[in-house]
C-alpha cells in the first residue's frame, strides 16, 4: 500500500463491515489455494521432496506453508501441517515439478508406488511490506445507523514477519481527511517500542477516517498492519 500523502487525488480506502482491511501489506483473498497432486516422495538427510503437479492457484514460494495429505508412504509421515516451504521447482508450462521442506525423518524413497499418491495444499498468506516511519494510507468508515450516533467498535491488528529493533504504532483518526488533524485513537499505542504484535480493540468511536502511524522506528523490517469493525 502507499504511504498516507496529502495529495488531493490520494488513496482513501473504504472498510466493509466484517472483512478486514489492510493499511499496511495485505492478503490476495481473490487468490485460491494451490492443490498440488502428489505422485512421489522422498526423504534426504532431513528434508522431504514431493514431486506432482499443480491443477489450481499458483506456484507456491519459499516460505508458504504447506499442508500435505492422504499419502501413506512410509506411515504417513509426509502429511505435515503448515510446515514452510524450503524450496520451490516448478515448470510454468506444465505445473510439474517439486517442493520440498523440512522433514526430521531417516532417508526413503524415491517413491512413485501408489501409496505416494496425495494431496497438497499450499494457501495464500499475507503479504508484508518494509517498514517506515510513516502514516499508512488512510481508510474511511460507511456511515451507520443514526440512532448509534454512528459509534462502532474497530479492532486493529499489527504483525512484524521480520521485527525492527524498536517501533511505536498507534491507530489514528480524524473527522476529516487531513493530515494534521488526525490524532491517536488511545494513549496507549498497539505496539510500544519493545514488543513486536498485538491486537487491539477501540470502542465507540465515532470518527471518520483511520489510519496507522509508526514513529520511533530503530533497525528495519516489515510489517503488516490490518483493520476492522
Amino acid at each position: 500500500m502507499p504511504a498516507y500523502t496529502s495529495a488531493a487525488n490520494h488513496k482513501v480506502i473504504s472498510l466493509v463491515q466484517g472483512f478486514p482491511t489492510y493499511l499496511f501489506g495485505g492478503w490476495p483473498l481473490t487468490t485460491p489455494a494451490t492443490r498440488f497432486l502428489i505422485s512421489q516422495v522422498q526423504i534426504t538427510s532431513d528434508v522431504a521432496t514431493i514431486t506432482g503437479t499443480i491443477v489450481e492457484g499458483n506456484i507456491p514460494t519459499v516460505g508458504q506453508l504447506i499442508t500435505v495429505q492422504q499419502v501413506q508412504s512410509d506411515g504417513g509421515v509426509f502429511n505435515v501441517t503448515a510446515v514452510a516451504i524450503t524450496a520451490v521447482s516448478i515448470n510454468l508450462a506444465t505445473g510439474q515439478g517439486t517442493i520440498s521442506f523440512a522433514l526430521t525423518q531417516a532417508n526413503y524413497g524415491p517413491d512413485a508406488t501408489p501409496n505416494a499418491a496425495g494431496l497438497a495444499l499450499v494457501f495464500q498468506s499475507e503479504t508484508s511490506e518494509t517498514l517506515a516511519a510513516q502514516a499508512s494510507v488512510p481508510c474511511t468508515l460507511p456511515i451507520q445507523d443514526p440512532k448509534t450516533d454512528s459509534a462502532r467498535t474497530v479492532t486493529a491488528a499489527v504483525s512484524f514477519p521480520s521485527a525492527p529493533t524498536t517501533v511505536t504504532v498507534n491507530l489514528q483518526m480524524a473527522l476529516m481527511d487531513i493530515d494534521s488533524e488526525y490524532v491517536n485513537v488511545s494513549s496507549t499505542p498497539i505496539v510500544a517500542a519493545t514488543n513486536v504484535g498485538n491486537v487491539a480493540q477501540y470502542s465507540l468511536n465515532t470518527a471518520r477516517f483511520y489510519r496507522f502511524k509508526n514513529t520511533s522506528l530503530t533497525g528495519t523490517g516489515t510489517i503488516i498492519a490490518k483493520l476492522m469493525f
